[in-house]
């Protein structure tokens, strides 16, 4: 579609794909790839992209839901309400029993027959009731799995699947990122486990490895103690978002660019930039340029941050942080 330049081959094979998607994910891709070659191969009519662009924007937690709202012209708002619960003794016996098995402390069972339940409980009041006893836990990870699971079938349990609780309140260091950064970054980093170590050392909540978080602490005058990355989460979240600002100054408030060297550093963006030209500018399309980005994991994780990010600054109302979706509408754009 977009370098070959054939709308109509390009929108049966996206036809294809949205027939056999099944993942928010996925779908919200397909229909919104389909929106674009349906605008390109009928511009007299926009009614066939706008339906196209409606059945992505229903994935509104998804990076391509979100573009496909920006298409249409619609307000950011992508937390969606929830299907109501069932209560009292209208609730499942499976959602009965996990509560029960909260509440006597037994968390290692209740957690894996609560998570079952997201896949196999057939009602979606439900599926919702028992979200409510997930997100009563504080369990951020649980929450975000739950949540997860839930969508995969269509059930949409935002708050359960963005919990506000993952990061805990640390001082903000100056020119450090958002709170509704931090977050985005969070729950694709770590899913907000304080003790995730990955396999190339990175640490704790924000992922980071022991010599950026170093230099951060440094550049921000902050004594430095590898210990605390592991044993003391608002230190490590201090030390993500103050890394996180000093990216956004790099790259002058770009959020895709910021992310993608949060994620693969920034010899790796600048080798993207000089080999598909610059984001930033009004030529270069910023989607094109995300989907050109030749490490899969990366190119993930850009899309992810984005649609987190833009969840969480409508959960936090953080109108301080310029609109994720400024960006995104610039594609397929010449400003």
């Amino acid at each position: 579609l977009r370098f070959l330049n054939e709308p109509i081959k390009a929108e049966r094979h996206f036809t294809r794909l949205a027939q056999v998607a099944e993942t928010p994910l996925q779908k919200s891709r397909a229909y919104y790839w389909l929106g674009r070659a349906a605008e390109a191969a009928h511009a007299e009519d926009d009614s066939k992209a706008r339906n196209f662009y409606l059945q992505a924007a229903a994935h509104s937690t998804t990076f391509y839901g979100q573009l496909a709202n920006s298409r249409l012209g619609a307000d950011e708002r992508p937390l969606r309400p929830p299907p109501t619960a069932a209560s009292g003794d209208n609730r499942a016996e499976a959602v009965r029993v996990a509560e029960l098995l909260f509440a006597l402390g037994e968390k290692d069972v209740a957690a894996p027959l609560a998570l079952d339940g997201a896949k196999y409980l057939q009602d979606e009041a439900q599926v919702a009731a028992l979200g409510e006893v997930i997100a009563r836990q504080g369990d951020a990870k649980l929450s975000l799995i739950y949540g997860k699971a839930a969508s995969y079938r269509g059930i949409a349990l935002d708050d359960v699947a963005f919990p506000a609780y993952g990061v805990p309140n640390f001082n903000a260091l100056p020119g450090s990122a958002s709170r509704s950064i931090v977050f985005a970054v969070a729950r694709q980093e770590s899913a907000f486990d304080p003790k995730a170590v990955s396999s190339a050392g990175a640490m704790g909540l924000m992922q980071m490895i022991a010599s950026t978080a170093r230099h951060t602490a440094y550049m921000r005058g902050v004594s430095f103690d590898m210990s605390r990355m592991l044993s003391d989460p608002p230190f490590n979240a201090q030390l993500g978002a103050a890394h996180l600002g000093i990216l956004l100054g790099e790259y002058r408030g770009a959020y895709l660019l910021t992310f993608a060297a949060y994620n693969a550093g920034g010899g790796r963006v600048k080798q993207w930039i000089d080999a598909y030209g610059d984001p930033r500018k009004p030529n270069v399309d910023p989607i094109d340029w995300v989907e050109r980005i030749p490490i899969t994991e990366t190119r993930n994780y850009v899309q992810r941050v984005m649609e987190n990010f833009v969840v969480y600054r409508a959960k936090f109302e953080d109108t301080g942080t310029r609109s994720p979706q400024v960006e995104l509408a610039r594609a397929g754009e010449s400003l």
